[in-house]
């Protein structure tokens, strides 16, 4: 795709096409394939309302996979301002949960990284986690230069 030669483009997204077909013959309920298809969709139609239907699927099969939480939660902060309300909360939520579940270090890259624009909104619903893990959070995003306000800990700058 990066080099740009149609026919390629063409003959990849119609193998990726025929292989998410015969793979759905076998688990229509797979939540990543469900993400691959709307990342596909995405890619091959631009973002529009009627892809979010796989992105729900993937949500509703596969809603506490971490190794597919890490992702698709990257995914879909990095458009979320486009996300209908419900994707929107599923988002939020799925931030929620990979800190809770300790995923900390992944949620410091989120936050920095595709969840940069909407950090104050993802790091305002972490209230009630434990204080240890965000904390921990606080201190890796210091580590990473990015300033913080996390509910519960008192200063998200880390004296060295």
């Amino acid at each position: 795709m990066v080099g740009g030669d149609a026919d390629q483009i063409r003959q990849t997204r119609s193998a990726l096409e025929s292989a998410l077909q015969e793979a759905f013959a076998c688990t229509p309920a797979d939540p990543y394939l469900w993400l691959t298809v709307f990342w596909s969709q995405n890619n091959t139609r631009g973002l529009q309302q009627d892809n979010f239907g796989s992105l729900r699927l993937s949500y509703r099969y596969g809603p506490n996979e971490g190794w597919l939480a890490l992702r698709r939660n990257r995914y879909a902060v990095a458009i979320y301002p486009a996300l209908p309300d419900d994707l929107k909360r599923n988002a939020i939520d799925e931030f929620r949960q990979l800190v809770k579940s300790d995923f900390i270090t992944d949620a410091a890259d989120i936050i920095v990284g595709p969840g940069r624009s909407i950090s104050d909104l993802l790091l305002s619903r972490l209230d009630g986690i434990d204080v240890q893990k965000l904390r921990f959070l606080a201190r890796l995003l210091d580590a990473k230069g990015f300033e913080a306000k996390i509910p519960g800990v008192q200063h998200a700058r880390v004296i060295h």
